[in-house]
């Protein structure tokens, strides 16, 4: 449903549940990393900018939700909105992606 407001992309965080996104031809899932929460602030956020950037860069969807995801783990573990921000080219943990084809 998401789909038809939203084109072309819609991604949905669900906080320590991950986040499912759809491009409208997938629908993808993932979980969220495990990670001592140290603080809550900008988690979101990092998911936002880390995904957009992933997007920029690769225009592959499993790839941008990798880094979002990793990008929000980081400043989980930190005070602040900005500490544990991923750098340019920094190595990352990747999770799991589930992709599933939409049914048309």
């Amino acid at each position: 449903a998401l789909d038809k407001l939203s084109p072309p992309t819609v991604i949905m965080t669900k906080g320590e549940r991950g986040v499912v996104a759809s491009d409208g031809e997938y629908i993808y899932g993932a979980p969220a990393i495990k990670t001592d929460v140290i603080a809550k602030t900008g988690a979101g956020d990092a998911f936002a900018s880390g995904f957009l950037a992933g997007l920029i860069r690769s225009d592959n969807v499993k790839y941008s939700i990798q880094l979002g995801t990793a990008n929000a783990a980081g400043v989980l573990k930190k005070v602040g909105a900005k500490a544990g921000l991923l750098k340019k080219n920094e190595r990352f943990k990747k999770v799991k992606v589930e992709i599933k084809r939409i049914k048309k």
